[in-house]
């Protein structure tokens, strides 16, 4: 079966409150009808969604940088540090990265690469039974790497792509607070890995 499948939809701040998110999805719904056989749609949302509704889906975030995200009052001390002598002290170093990767031949996605990722991709999407069929274009288009937006990565072993590893990014600006005032926060998404 063939399914609509909206990426992202995003409504400018200054109008969020007229409620356009729906008439936008209902307007994108129209269109898919009208050019194709496509009589569904699937779309993911940051709120709870009226039943009926297929799949639900849990995320949680892993700071990167705890002492800025703190600072800005995104996140809090997590509450197994908050009594400690040096709370913030023990929060970084919980939350610390190894200097390098520890994955042996993990490397930027090239786009000859694209071939045996569509591949790689495809045959692991297969034993699910809804899931989306990528093409090469897709996949140039969604997982090649470009700064700020999107990063992926592979591990190449033998001349061979055995595994995915991508995310992308949405800058958010930080208001009201003096110490970041000229800077953002970057929040990073786990996209498609395998």
């Amino acid at each position: 079966h063939h399914v609509g499948c909206p990426n992202f939809l995003c409504v400018h701040r200054q109008i969020r409150s007229k409620r356009l998110a729906p008439v936008m999805i209902k307007e994108a719904n129209r269109r898919v009808i009208l050019s194709s056989d496509i009589i569904q749609a699937v779309y993911t949302a940051g709120v709870v969604l009226p039943q009926p509704h297929m799949s639900t889906c849990r995320y949680w975030h892993r700071m990167l940088n705890p002492k800025k995200l703190i600072e800005i009052e995104f996140s809090t001390i997590p509450p197994q540090f908050v009594r400690m002598q040096r709370p913030m002290v023990a929060t970084e170093r919980f939350f610390a990265l190894p200097d390098k990767p520890q994955l042996p031949n993990l490397r930027e996605m090239k786009e000859a690469d694209v071939p045996q990722v569509r591949e790689l991709l495809n045959s692991y999407l297969e034993k699910f039974a809804f899931a989306q069929v990528f093409d090469e274009a897709e996949v140039q288009h969604l997982l090649l790497p470009r700064e700020g937006i999107m990063n992926s990565y592979v591990v190449e072993t033998e001349g061979r792509v055995t595994d995915l590893v991508s995310y992308y990014t949405l800058p958010s600006s930080i208001l009201g607070n003096p110490k970041h005032s000229h800077t953002h926060v970057h929040e990073v998404y786990s996209y498609l890995n395998v």
